[in-house]
């Protein structure tokens, strides 16, 4: 080959590297990684296009979740902004990390592939790095072009791009207070700081960590574009469009993003070290197990909504559960409110939910409208936050207050309730609610508590203060109808023998749940004569059997004090 045609080679080579990021990359990457051979993929392709189309302006705010190590902050904070120098090198770009190092050190080595060999000899004539203006996490060239790492006391600092790469760390994210701290960082900090709102561009990069992280608080909005790519497809098809070749790309189930790094069995084991909830969230970008952590979505019974009134007037009592809002003076969280009948011994029916950003002169409006609307005086309030000062308003107006006060943490009493939701005695309307509380608690604890809180306190009251082994024979009767119909894996544990009796199942689940097996007396051939036992006083307020005696009886429940009734003798 002449050395005019290797000129037009490289010539050719450089023209297609300035207008095709995805070749760029390609021919970069060694400069970053000498001894890590590049392993392209079609999703890198798609990810480069998406690139691009920001840099053309078709895009002009995006969302980018991908699975950890894949690259993406090599590709998006590192080279990327190089890349748009060639074409832009008065561009003035800010980048934010939840860890400044880590923005620091991307910085650093964008600096480090400007100043290569490499790059100078193709593209030294384009600009130069300003010699006044060149620190670690800032620096210039001498086309005022800027790239700055920004930090959350930073003021003053803007440019044409944002990029956002992991603003948000695993540890926050599991924290309520530290997740909206850093969100509000994001919204009310860094986004104004685009030079125009008009014509600025945000990308942002992640794993998902939380139904409420940044990608979630972004896309809200509605002004920005997602790529998703899961690292392996589960549910359903998944569809990847290419915003350059306008191709799209349908992931069957069962695709694997990256097989030559992520193969099923290194996902396997991810999935088994990491658990499901954060399995779901950073590599299926899908921040919530699929099948439920603590609470599966099969577990629920349904009934149809026009059979509410009837529920309601058969019941044997109604209980309106609250889980207020954190504060008096302000909406500061939701506040949820539910009205639960109780049937018989077990079985319990959501048959109405509220649940909004209430003051608390509203929040006491709303119980008080809902126990009218059934009927009920039976409150069952927790008694933290703004409790106290609700059951007292409430009190007064002649309500049975049943106070809760927490001793365990959210998932400990969720946990508790949900065994009663296992044994099949609990019951959603199959309406809009219904659906809402399946998919809530399938997501705890990455999801909203409010609707879980009030739910698991009622549960959890119910089964301290009505049939405590309610639930036990419960799933003993379940399990029974299962395995006389063939469709339960437990019937191969009787196989070859005849089928358990319902005591011997409700025996062998106590047992293998570490409780004492109830013994029945021995038979002897003495007659034993006894007086009928006296029946146990009960509150006539709210049904508890939890007295205490003395001149008075107070309900240790409601508080409800009374006296019984002198017994008539015949």
């Amino acid at each position: 080959m002449t050395d005019s045609e290797l000129f037009l080679l490289a010539d050719a080579d450089k023209a297609l590297c300035e207008r095709d990021f995805h070749h760029f990359l390609l021919a970069t990457w060694p400069l970053l990684n000498p001894d890590t051979p590049f392993i392209d993929s079609w999703y890198i392709g798609a990810l480069c296009e998406h690139l691009d189309a920001c840099r053309v302006g078709a895009l002009r705010k995006l969302c980018i979740n991908v699975p950890p190590r894949s690259g993406k902050s090599t590709i998006v904070s590192t080279l990327w902004p190089v890349h748009l120098w060639l074409n832009s090198p008065s561009m003035r770009m800010c980048f934010y990390s939840y860890r400044e190092d880590l923005a620091v050190s991307f910085s650093v080595n964008r600096r480090a592939v400007i100043q290569s060999d490499w790059f100078s000899t193709r593209w030294g004539d384009r600009f130069r790095l300003a010699g006044d203006q060149s620190t670690k996490s800032h620096f210039e060239n001498d086309r005022r072009g800027s790239m700055e790492v920004l930090t959350t006391a930073g003021t003053g600092v803007g440019g044409e791009l944002l990029i956002l790469d992991d603003p948000l760390s695993a540890e926050e994210a599991r924290s309520d207070v530290e997740r909206e701290r850093q969100n509000r960082i994001v919204t009310e900090g860094l986004l104004t700081r685009l030079d125009s709102q008009i014509t600025g561009r945000v990308v942002l990069v992640q794993q998902r960590l939380h139904t409420q992280d940044t990608t979630a608080t972004l896309m809200a909005t509605g002004d920005f574009t997602s790529l998703s790519l899961s690292a392996e497809v589960l549910e359903k098809p998944e569809r990847v469009y290419f915003p350059i070749s306008k191709r799209e790309k349908i992931r069957p189930v069962g695709d694997i993003l990256d097989p030559e790094r992520l193969p099923k069995p290194v996902l396997q084991s991810l999935e088994r070290s990491l658990g499901p909830y954060a399995y779901a969230g950073q590599y299926l970008q899908k921040p919530a197990p699929l099948k439920g952590g603590i609470i599966s979505v099969d577990w629920w019974k349904w009934y149809l909504p026009d059979q509410v009134d009837r529920i309601a007037a058969s019941s044997d009592f109604i209980v309106i559960s609250v889980d207020p809002n954190l504060k008096v003076s302000e909406i500061s969280c939701d506040a949820a409110v539910q009205a639960w009948a109780c049937v018989g011994a077990t079985d319990s029916y959501l048959i109405d939910r509220r649940t909004e950003k209430v003051h608390f002169a509203g929040l006491v409006s709303t119980i008080e409208v809902m126990a009218t609307k059934w009927k009920t005086r039976r409150l069952l309030i927790e008694a933290t936050a703004v409790g106290p000062a609700v059951i007292s308003q409430l009190r007064d107006k002649g309500f049975i207050i049943l106070s809760f006060t927490p001793t365990k943490d959210k998932v400990a009493r969720l946990s508790a309730a949900s065994i009663q939701i296992q044994a099949g005695c609990v019951y959603l309307p199959k309406n809009a609610d219904g659906l809402r509380i399946q998919e809530l608690c399938a997501k705890v604890p990455n999801a909203p508590w409010d609707d879980a809180d009030s739910l698991s306190q009622f549960l959890n009251w119910r089964h301290d203060h009505g049939d405590p082994c309610g639930w036990l024979k419960a799933m003993a009767q379940r399990a029974e109808r299962e395995m006389a119909g063939g469709s339960s894996n437990d019937a191969n544990a009787y196989a070859g023998s005849p089928a358990p009796t319902l005591k011997q199942q409700y025996d062998d689940f106590r047992q293998q749940h570490g409780m004492a097996i109830c013994k029945q007396p021995p038979v002897t051939s003495e007659v034993i004569v006894s007086t009928p036992a006296r029946p146990r006083p009960t509150c006539p307020a709210c049904g508890s059997t939890r007295l205490f005696v003395a001149s008075l009886i107070k309900c240790k429940s409601c508080g409800n004090i009374f006296t019984l009734p002198r017994p008539t003798v015949s």
